[in-house]
């Protein structure tokens, strides 16, 4: 199993792999990625990518919002935007025909765990244990996940401030909640003029 946020058009392809792709509303996408990057550490990263170190001032949250949804740049070019955000996933919609990619919803794995994980399961040829299955089911919760970050978040190169922070609250919605209206306006249109109904 390997994980990555990798979008399919950046890893090579075989039919004899599955691919699992988790899709998430962009929003929320959005929201996580802010306090992720002020979560990293900035000079660790620019030591790792052998650049100066800069400490940016990443501004209020709708100013961030704002600046990821109206990047312009291509999205092969800047994934960490509304447009690569849209990329990825359309991707992985288009490959679906070839019977080895799993297009799954964000929201799925966060209110309906159970069901998603015998679908999941069942998709890659696997037979449930119902002996462990709760086990299994209780382990994909965002509790368990970020009960022990040391584990579930390595963090060997030493970029994260604080591994705990990477679970900040995994949550359906955040961006709807967190977000003056204008800027979810901003959002909509924006996401109209690049993303297919």
């Amino acid at each position: 199993v390997i994980k990555t946020h990798t979008p399919l058009a950046g890893i090579p392809l075989s039919d004899d792999v599955r691919y699992i792709v988790v899709g998430r509303h962009p929003l929320d996408v959005a929201v996580s990625m802010y306090h992720h990057v002020g979560n990293l550490d900035q000079v660790r990263s620019a030591q790792l990518r052998d650049r100066p170190p800069t400490e940016a001032d990443r501004g209020t949250l709708d100013e961030w919002v704002d600046a990821w949804t109206c990047d312009t740049r291509p999205p092969q070019e800047a994934l960490d935007t509304l447009a690569g955000n849209v990329h990825h996933i359309t991707d992985a919609l288009q490959r679906r025909e070839g019977g080895n990619v799993l297009l799954v919803h964000f929201d799925e794995l966060v209110k309906g765990r159970e069901v998603t994980t015998r679908r999941i399961a069942a998709w890659l040829g696997i037979e449930a244990n119902e002996a462990r299955w709760a086990d299994v089911v209780a382990a994909t919760s965002f509790e368990s996940m970020s009960a022990d970050p040391a584990r579930t978040v390595p963090d060997h190169l030493g970029i994260l401030k604080d591994p705990a922070a990477f679970f900040r609250s995994g949550s359906v919605g955040d961006g709807l909640r967190s977000l003056a209206p204008e800027t979810v306006g901003r959002y909509d249109r924006r996401l109209a003029s690049i993303a297919s109904p």
